[in-house]
Formats: structure tokens, C-alpha cells, sequence
């Protein structure tokens, strides 16, 4: 997917040379956290506001046209007029122009080069994209409407999968995204490396449009999915030996992370991050996902910002199979499988506390079938049996002390 599509700011008025487009290599659960790290990553150049709104796009009869002395006008049409007709030289003149005239939007020059010909459907050779796409990452309304009036297809796919929506999460406003939404452009839909809309405006930050992203997420029906085994793809986890297999959203929030792990110079940023995403994938039941971030990295005895730690995390969700495998792990790597266990957080909670309070009952037993202290107590002097009701407590006696 790209992240950096088109760079707008950098495009000359007339350039004529490929756009320097190059292609970067977690669902809305996990947005908020990560939006709120993304936040660090440098402000990319947005468009600023239209260049000339002052002028209609169409003109009266008998009323003098408007754009006549105007410079870029002229240049457009120079450019244009300047190519052979009938050839590719000219349908490319056209497109290019009429990419021009979209970021510098200007919908009276739009009009001029439909009108002459420009195929609002055909990539930009410019930019290799989509004019709609284009206006869709730029925000212009008008632009917008222009090209629907002349025939744009809302629904069209980029080079590389992506659709109107993905451009719009550039967009300075997400007003945007009301319009496609209302056009019957999916709000749901994966380009080929399997990043929806709503990654893209969680890697970028864009907390307005991701809002926006989540109510229509819930007003638009969502086609049924294939089963779990056909979907799952193996994904290698970068500078290691291992892959996980994870599904098209687990592997929109893999493109996420990396997104936003490139924005950390220091090591230590990078692990918070790890850890921070961790911790919410598992209280998100998002365990394929936890198993790649363990894999890439993250630590089970470590906490996050907000003093979570993963293992008491899974002990409070039921995740019975991924506390056995942070310990396998941990233990692998060298570590006490009991200072892992006995872990206390800022309460003095154990693993085992969290597990009787919400009454994980297997996973007390496995965290005792694993040697758990269950005399550790609380700040309030209390032990994980003294969290359980009498009457529902699972915990054999002789165990619980």
C-alpha cells in the first residue's frame, strides 16, 4: 500500500515526469492506540486551500469568459493544443493536464480538459493515479463532483488495489468520505497487501478520519468472509527465523505497526510500542496478532505505558493458550518461568488474582498446574481466593492455602 501516494506539494504545475510514487511493506480495535503513537510520525504537505474559487466552470451565454487572462489557464491550454491530436501524445497531454488542474484545484480548467477530451477513468501518466483518486486525497468537493459528472467510476481500483477511500484518509477534512460512502464505495475494502481504509488513517494519524471511518464501518454491511483457514496467510516476521499466519486484518495491522515503528529512532521507543500493541491485542482476543508480536519482539514480563502486563492481561481475557506460550517463551529465552507468574502489578494483582476476580477458572488451574504462588497478596493483603465467593471457588484447598 502507500503511504506516501502522492505527494502533492511536490508536483509542478506542467511537470511532465514520473512522480516519485514508491510502495511501503494493526483493525479498528487497535486504532486508537496506535493513532495516538502515530501522532509522532512528521506531518506529510497537504494541499493548501483552492487557488482560484472565485471562478465558475461555466459560463452563460454572451457572458465573457472569466479564465481568459489567466496564466495557468493559458499554460494548460498551450500544453494541450501543443501535442499532436489522435495520438497518445495528446491523451497523455490530457491526463497530465488534467492532473495538474486537480491539484491545483482548479474545476474551470477540470472542465476544459473533460471537454477536450481527458478520460476521468485513466490513470494520471504523471502520478499512475486515478483523477478521482487524486481529488479523493486532496478533499476538493467540487473536483469531486465534476468527475462523477463526466463519467469517473466511485468504485474504481488503483494499480495496486486500493480504492477512493484509501486516497481519502490524506484529505484535510473527512467530509470526503461521506460523499464516497454515499457513492457505494466500501468502506471495507483491502488493496493487494490486505490494508483497509481504516489502517491507512491509523498509520497516518488522522483521528477525524478514523471516527469517521468507524461509524460508517458500522452503517455499511460488510460481505461475509471465508473461512478462517482459507484467508490465514504465513507472514515472516522481519529479521527473524519464524512466520504466523494471520488473517487479511491481522495483516493490515502488521503494515500498521511497521508503518509506525519507522517513525522510532530509539530502540526503547520501538519496544513501548510493541508492548503497548500487544496489550491491546490481547484484550482485543486478537491472538494470532499476539503471536507475531511476540515473535517480532515484545516481552511478556514487560508492562506498557499504562503498567498492563500481557500476562495478566490473558489471565483476566481467558486466553489459557497464549499464557502458555508468553511462558514457553520467556522460559526459552532464559527467563524464571516464576518471575513471570508472580508477577505483581501497581495493586499488587498476580496473574492468578486477575484470573480469580473475572473467574477464569481454567486458567487458574493451568496458572496452578505451572507453580503460581497463591499466597501472594495484594496491596490490601488479600490472595487471589479471597477474590472468588465461596461457593464459586474452583481452586483446590490445599493449593489456594
Amino acid at each position: 500500500m502507500l503511504l506516501s501516494r502522492v505527494d502533492v506539494s511536490s508536483f509542478s504545475a506542467l511537470g511532465t515526469g514520473q512522480s516519485n510514487l514508491h510502495r511501503d511493506n494493526v483493525e479498528s480495535g487497535l486504532v486508537a492506540s496506535l493513532s495516538a503513537l502515530a501522532l509522532s510520525l512528521p506531518s506529510e504537505a497537504v494541499p493548501g486551500p483552492a487557488q482560484s474559487s472565485r471562478i465558475s466552470p461555466v459560463n452563460g451565454p454572451g457572458q465573457q469568459n472569466p479564465i481568459a487572462n489567466d496564466d495557468f489557464y493559458e499554460a494548460i491550454k498551450d500544453a494541450v493544443l501543443s501535442a499532436t491530436r489522435d495520438s497518445r501524445e495528446f491523451a497523455d497531454a490530457l491526463q497530465r493536464a488534467l492532473s495538474t488542474a486537480i491539484v491545483e484545484q482548479r474545476p474551470d480548467v477540470m472542465l476544459y480538459v473533460l471537454n477536450k477530451g481527458a478520460n476521468p477513468n485513466r490513470l494520471c501518466p504523471n502520478l499512475s493515479v486515478l483523477p478521482l483518486h487524486l481529488t479523493a486525497q486532496i478533499g476538493h468537493a467540487e473536483c469531486l463532483d465534476l468527475l462523477l459528472a463526466h463519467g469517473a467510476k466511485p468504485d474504481a481500483l488503483g494499480v495496486f488495489g486500493e480504492t477512493a477511500f484509501h486516497h481519502a484518509m490524506r484529505s484535510p477534512s473527512p467530509d470526503v468520505l461521506i460523499k464516497l460512502a454515499g457513492l457505494g464505495v466500501s468502506i471495507h475494502a483491502r488493496d493487494v497487501d490486505q490494508v483497509s481504509p481504516l489502517n491507512m488513517a491509523s498509520a497516518l494519524g488522522k483521528m477525524e478520519h478514523i471516527k469517521a471511518c468507524l461509524g460508517l464501518a458500522k452503517a455499511q454491511p460488510q460481505a461475509s468472509p471465508a473461512t478462517g483457514a482459507a484467508q490465514r496467510q504465513w507472514v515472516r516476521v522481519p529479521n527473524t527465523r519464524e512466520s504466523v499466519p494471520l488473517t487479511p486484518a491481522d495483516r493490515g495491522h502488521v503494515w500498521v505497526l511497521n508503518q509506525i515503528q519507522r517513525s522510532f529512532v530509539q530502540q526503547a521507543d520501538q519496544q513501548q510500542l510493541l508492548q503497548v500493541t500487544l496489550c491491546n491485542a490481547i484484550l482485543l482476543s486478537q491472538l494470532d496478532f499476539c503471536r507475531y508480536l511476540l515473535c517480532a519482539g515484545a516481552q511478556a514480563d514487560r508492562p506498557d505505558g499504562l503498567e498492563r502486563y500481557p500476562m495478566h492481561l490473558a489471565a483476566a481475557s481467558g486466553h489459557a493458550d497464549l499464557i502458555e506460550l508468553m511462558l514457553k517463551r520467556f522460559v526459552n529465552q532464559g527467563g524464571n518461568k516464576h518471575s513471570l507468574l508472580d508477577q505483581q502489578d501497581v495493586k499488587g494483582f498476580s496473574a492468578l488474582h486477575h484470573a480469580a476476580q473475572h473467574k477464569q477458572w481454567d486458567v487458574c488451574r493451568l496458572l496452578l498446574k505451572f507453580g503460581v504462588n497463591a499466597q501472594l497478596r495484594d496491596l490490601q493483603g488479600r490472595r487471589a481466593i479471597d477474590l472468588v465467593p465461596c461457593h464459586l471457588n474452583p481452586i483446590p484447598t490445599g493449593q489456594a492455602g
